[in-house]
């Protein structure tokens, strides 16, 4: 069988499946595990952003949706000399990966025709379906059901440890500039380690949140979580908050509470690496209880 994925957690959860080597094309974004690195890139993305600040993407960005132009191109000529059984992709966010419509559009001259497995994951139990979902079509059915309800039990032993605890105020932050709330799935993993998330809903998609917004909320726990780029990046970009007034007040700040975190691997996509993610979170919000835990070298870094 031969699978292409135009996304990362997708990448992630076929290896997960012991799938690696039915994977013979990946967007550019796929970087874990290490191995899939040098396999072809059938995505990119249609400008770079590596050099821009986090308000110029942001620009980039809702321009090109304004104007309908994708934000990803593929490499139809590789495409279709792969001649994929599979392509893995998304629906969730138009601006993570290239639209179904635009799969839908390049696999028109791939003969046979390519099955096309859009996920769209909006909690923890989302992307555990869409595990089965991938084991499903790949012969895959009893493994992917099988590592899906371990996933699952890592999640119960969070709950059973939180169960009862005060919930501490806390808030997400996937964009610094503007400010972008985390959404989806990551208000309930705040909730299972023992927070309590009020600048966002569980469910929905990360929207735009006002400095004051933020102020008066005060939380206790801020967890910077900037999507697409490495920790080394996300420090450098989580810097520029302590510019924004009234700063020093908050509480998370004066109690040496503020985190950056590696949202790539651990909260922006959704993946199995979010379970792992949600262990970092409840030793964050609740140290006292996950004493014992220990974060991943890169994982963590108090800011």
């Amino acid at each position: 069988m031969k699978i292409v994925s135009f996304l990362p957690s997708a990448t992630e959860i076929l290896y997960a499946l012991n799938l690696g080597r039915a994977v013979h094309g990946v967007s550019h974004e796929c970087d874990y595990p290490p191995q899939v690195t040098r396999k072809p890139v059938v995505m990119q993305a249609n400008f770079p952003s590596q050099d821009l600040s986090d308000r110029q993407i942001d620009r980039r960005v809702r321009e090109a949706l304004q104007r309908g132009r994708e934000l990803y191109r593929i490499d139809q000529v590789l495409l279709e000399r792969i001649a994929p059984d599979l392509i893995v992709t998304q629906k969730l966010c138009d601006v993570c990966a290239v639209s179904t419509d635009t799969v839908q559009a390049a696999i028109r001259g791939i003969s046979p025709r390519p099955k096309v497995l859009s996920l769209h994951p909006h909690s923890l139990e989302g992307v555990f379906e869409d595990i089965v979902s991938v084991g499903k079509l790949t012969g895959k059915t009893e493994w992917a059901k099988r590592y899906a309800d371990s996933l699952r039990r890592r999640v119960v032993r969070v709950r059973e440890k939180t169960r009862g605890l005060p919930r501490r105020r806390v808030f997400s932050m996937e964009w610094c500039d503007p400010i972008m709330n985390a959404g989806h799935w990551i208000p309930e993993m705040v909730w299972i380690a023992g927070g309590v998330e009020g600048l966002s809903e569980k469910g929905k998609p990360s929207v735009r949140i006002p400095w004051e917004k933020v102020r008066r909320y005060n939380p206790e726990v801020l967890l910077i979580m900037p999507c697409g780029f490495s920790m080394r990046q996300s420090v450098e970009r989580a810097k520029t908050l302590s510019r924004l007034p009234g700063w020093r007040d908050l509480l998370a700040v004066r109690m040496k509470q503020v985190y950056c975190l590696d949202g790539s691997s651990y909260y922006n996509r959704p993946g199995p690496r979010l379970v792992e993610g949600l262990e970092i979170m409840a030793k964050l919000i609740h140290p006292e209880v996950f004493k014992t835990s220990r974060f991943k070298k890169g994982s963590v870094q108090c800011l």
